[in-house]
């Protein structure tokens, strides 16, 4: 009756009130008001925002505590100035509460449009909302128009990580600014011109967005620009294009499935699926709509670190850590636990002291084109992390992000119990579903799964000597399932730029790490003093259906440089060398692995080509080999029997 319901809220609120210390401010989407003064569940506020303004002018430690519902808000943490001594919390407490980027699309009407086998509905939308990534549908994602459909009643994550299924194979005649393909000859002429060309292509490592020209349906191709960065060798290289592969997307002209939406000339076009077969209008509170990037951020000037990276030719990473390296903190000691974000991410990137616990980001970051990695633009793609200064993050799921996962970056930080799965759709290293860059940090007890590149990347600034330490740690990590996109990737991945240590002190350790397309553990060029050892590493190159250089690139552990200590390893089931020990010249090593020592690793050796770079050069590994156990067949037994 109304009299037990109103006393189990009472004993409810009070509990809320105990497991927080200090001053204890409330938010409640549902019920609250920014006049109100958050003092009590009764009085809370109505935005987060407006709650840790308060949070943060206290004199004491104190906490915002959100009530539960689903906040469509956009906070700046650098609009707060507090003590840098106190400690401020934003918390659900063990309620649902979610942190949305999405907005619900304003009432209007919708009119029938397309041909009659297609139920196509056109509503206008207003200007906040043009330029919108990703739309819902009764909750699911749904996909903006492209070529090859992708199918809304299966999981689209799981479609997007099947090259076969959300890419096209290019046909002969394909090369360095053009595209072919039959299927392309369905569209009318021209019609296609403007439309984002999503494109897979030389090397295969990284994957651009360009947008379509000279469409001719005649020919089933277009053209696209011809100033892709970093093709070096492949420029020329008439082999590495035909075995490229593209989709497209964002064109009106592509709109021909259920499920599939596009925006075009201030009207959102959307064909909604449907379990009957009929063809009705969309239910306007069914329809969501991506409008914030991140629901928290601090430090996040994505115009500065552009910037930065283009003037220094640094990645965004290196750039976010040389601010937070030579500017003050301005956020310290903050905490969020207990929250979820639905369709936004979160991006701290210069805070000391911070933390995150029991934190879920479900498709956190989406954007359909790909910056270039040093391109001289004022925007890079909204991609989650915490970069700064003994921050510790704990129980964090990541899902569902065409392109990054998590950037965690700084000085003496812990990242711990962390699930991140369905990331990087693109195929590209631009991207990285885990990345670290830093010195003095450590990753623990991760589960990475299901990308399209590279899995956990780790970085190390440039420093003056060699080490040993393990600046950048990842131990008792599981790695699986990745490089389902493009070529030449790995499960884990680190590399060195000339010049730069951007690999010294790595250490990988006590990992599992298999089902890999092509390598498991790589160490790339130029990469020296990394430690690998006590992993196990299998089924490396197991996909041939992805690509089918998969078939002779599968390699369990890859330390190019030098310097290496690799030992207690086991590789097994991979389907070129578990052990490729490169020992060819390349500056500014004389000899690669000259100084490496590889021991006490059950393992089949490397035979030379071409692990050993080139048969006619040196027909051996490179490394100081000992005690390698090399036998055949090998494979899981049950201990039990």
């Amino acid at each position: 009756n109304m009299a037990v319901a109103t006393t189990l809220n009472a004993v409810l609120m009070l509990l809320l009130v105990q497991r927080v210390r200090g001053t204890v401010f409330y938010v409640s989407v549902s019920n609250g008001s920014d006049t109100a003064s958050g003092l009590s569940p009764s009085r809370a506020f109505q935005t987060i925002h407006k709650c840790l303004q308060a949070t943060f002018a206290a004199s004491v430690d104190s906490t915002c505590v959100a009530l539960q519902g689903t906040y469509r808000e956009s906070v700046d943490l650098d609009l707060f100035k507090g003590n840098s001594t106190l400690h401020h919390k934003l918390s659900g407490n063990g309620q649902k509460v979610v942190l949305s980027g999405l907005d619900l699309l304003p009432r209007s009407t919708w009119v029938r449009a397309g041909n009659t086998t297609q139920c196509i509905w056109k509503t206008a939308i207003p200007q906040e909302m043009l330029k919108t990534k990703q739309l819902f549908y009764k909750g699911k994602l749904m996909v903006q128009a492209q070529y090859p459909n992708l199918d809304v009643t299966r999981s689209l994550a799981t479609q997007s990580l099947i090259a076969s299924k959300s890419w096209l194979r290019v046909s002969h005649g394909s090369i360095y600014g053009t595209i072919v393909h039959p299927g392309l000859k369905q569209f009318p002429e021209g019609s296609l011109n403007g439309a984002l060309a999503t494109l897979n292509v030389a090397h295969q490592y990284f994957t651009w967005t360009r947008k379509v020209e000279n469409f001719s349906s005649i020919n089933g191709a277009f053209n696209y620009t011809k100033d892709l960065p970093s093709l070096g060798a492949w420029l020329n290289n008439m082999n590495w294009w035909h075995t490229n592969q593209f989709f497209l997307s964002g064109s009106i002209v592509l709109l021909d499935s259920p499920g599939e939406w596009v925006v075009s000339n201030s009207s959102l076009y959307f064909w909604p699926p449907s379990n009957t077969g009929e063809c009705s209008p969309p239910n306007q509170q069914d329809v969501e709509v991506k409008t914030r990037n991140y629901t928290i951020y601090q430090g996040m000037e994505s115009k500065a670190v552009s910037k930065l990276a283009y003037s220094k030719n640094l990645s965004l990473d290196q750039a976010r850590y040389e601010r937070s390296e030579s500017e003050t903190p301005l956020l310290s000691n903050f905490a969020i636990d207990r929250v979820d974000f639905f369709g936004a991410g979160i991006r701290i990137d210069n805070c000391n002291g911070c933390a995150m616990t029991n934190v879920q980001l479900l498709y956190p970051s989406h954007d359909p084109e790909v910056p270039e990695m040093y391109a001289n633009n004022t925007s890079n793609a909204p991609s989650s992390g915490c970069f700064g200064n003994g921050n510790k993050i704990e129980n964090l799921t990541v899902a569902f992000s065409n392109n990054d996962g998590f950037h965690f970056g700084g000085n003496n930080g812990l990242l711990t119990n962390v699930i991140v799965g369905f990331t990087d759709y693109l195929g590209t290293l631009t991207y990285k579903p885990l990345s670290l860059y830093g010195l003095n940090l450590s990753i623990t007890h991760a589960t990475v799964y299901a990308f399209g590149n590279a899995g956990i990347v780790t970085y190390v600034p440039k420093m003056s000597n060699f080490t040993w330490e393990g600046t950048i740690a990842v131990s008792y990590s599981h790695v699986h399932g990745g490089g389902r996109i493009g070529r030449d990737h790995s499960l884990l991945y680190t590399n060195a730029e000339k010049g730069n240590d951007h690999s010294s002190g790595v250490r990988w350790h006590h990992n599992i790490a298999h089902n890999a397309t092509e390598k498991c553990l790589r160490a790339d060029d130029l990469s020296h003093n990394t430690t690998i050892d006590h992993n196990v590493v299998y089924d490396c190159g197991i996909y041939p259906d992805v690509e089918e250089r998969s078939a002779t690139s599968g390699l369990g552990i890859v330390p190019k440089g030098d310097y290496h200590l690799i030992f207690a390893n086991t590789i097994f089931k991979t389907n070129m060398s578990d052990l490729c020990l490169p020992s060819c010249p390349r500056d500014p090593f004389p000899h690669q692995n000259n100084h490496s020592n590889i021991f006490n690793t059950i393992a089949v050796t490397d035979t030379g080509a071409p692990c050993s770079c080139n048969s006619s050069y040196l027909n051996f590994p490179g490394g100081n080999i000992s005690a390698i156990y090399a036998g055949t067949n090998y494979m899981f037994m049950d201990p039990k029997k």
